[in-house]
């Protein structure tokens, strides 16, 4: 049965109390009653630490269900529904989730000094989900990793981005676990992790989450960096990229058999990161800078999911107008077009 605290005191140590509060006033009780037969105060000294007993062993008693409804309550109770379609988003780092920003995946730039590094893109998801079992079955868990990525999610993600080539395939790289498995597409014009719970406590690792990540080097056809993208075009791109905890959580529930769950519920991450600053990502053409601004060279943006969050439609709209506001200093106006495309 678990041991619940609350503030300095615990289960436990609630019971402890009260079962030695009972039974030595209910000695004392017994002890006054045979030794002060006849004195004045017999009764009540005896009236008092009966009670004192009594009350002792009715907190003992509170206790004890108190203990036992939390230890059978989680049999009973449903499990959060998972979401993935509303979204509250915030480039508050402080208030964002944890999320796999930071790690280096093969057959990438990324180990090199910030300003030697290609524009980059990245997208990460966090979905709960049970651990998987001793006996997981891991070449058919790559295998089905490997086919996802080629799925519509991933692949609507990554056609607007780069160029990868009619040639260019997803090849499984060295990790240092079976439960995380990375993949490179070609020659590291894009890159994949998978991370799976699986009880073992890593560094950096969320627990109870299974972890996916896109990072993206966009290309041109000659293998230049590719040519920075309209605002439009990112605006579609968030949207797209907010179909991916979707079609995540179903891969994890249906081809891996895990069990997810909306507690804690879906999280996501976008970063954007250019050498020098943004504008080697976005295209800014006919939108007036602040004076006085200076561009940034990083857009970070955390989402969560939660029932009365954005639509991906709203919360792309939302990421667009903070990207070109926050890391480009652009002066927007109120009726700026971002919906020329949709994510199809």
């Amino acid at each position: 049965m678990p041991d619940r605290r609350i503030g300095p005191w615990s289960t436990s140590g609630v019971v402890g109390w009260c079962t030695g509060v009972a039974t030595i006033g209910g000695a004392f009780a017994g002890l006054v009653a045979a030794q002060t037969k006849g004195s004045p105060w017999h009764q009540p000294l005896f009236d008092l630490l009966t009670a004192i007993a009594a009350i002792a062993f009715l907190l003992l008693i509170a206790a004890g269900v108190a203990a036992l409804i939390t230890w059978v309550s989680p049999a009973f109770r449903r499990p959060a529904r998972l979401i993935t379609d509303r979204w509250q988003a915030t480039t508050d780092s402080i208030r964002a989730p944890t999320l796999a920003m930071e790690i280096a995946l093969p057959g990438t730039t990324y180990m090199r000094q910030p300003g030697d590094r290609p524009p980059w893109v990245r997208f990460v998801v966090h979905i709960a989900c049970d651990p998987v079992g001793d006996d997981a079955d891991w070449p058919a868990i790559r295998a089905a990793f490997g086919a996802f990525l080629q799925e519509p999610a991933v692949a609507r993600v990554l056609a607007d981005l780069t160029h990868a080539g009619q040639d260019a395939a997803w090849a499984r790289q060295a990790t240092s676990a079976s439960s995380i498995i990375d993949m490179v597409l070609g020659d590291g014009v894009a890159s994949a992790r998978l991370e799976l719970p699986d009880g073992i406590r890593r560094h950096g690792r969320v627990e109870g989450y299974a972890l996916l990540v896109v990072h993206v080097e966009p290309r041109d056809a000659d293998g230049t960096p590719a040519p920075p993208a309209s605002p439009s075009s990112w605006r579609r791109q968030f949207e797209r990229a907010l179909q991916l905890p979707g079609a995540f959580a179903a891969l994890l529930s249906g081809e891996f058999g895990l069990t997810v769950s909306g507690e804690p519920p879906a999280q996501a991450g976008i970063r954007l990161e250019a050498p020098r600053d943004m504008t080697e990502l976005v295209d800014i053409t006919g939108l007036a800078a602040l004076p006085g601004a200076q561009r940034l060279s990083q857009f970070m943006i955390y989402l969560a999911a939660c029932p009365d969050g954005a639509s991906a439609v709203s919360a792309a709209d939302r990421m667009t107008r903070q990207m070109l506001e926050e890391a480009l200093k652009a002066d927007l106006g109120a009726d700026i077009e971002l919906q020329a495309h949709h994510a199809g």
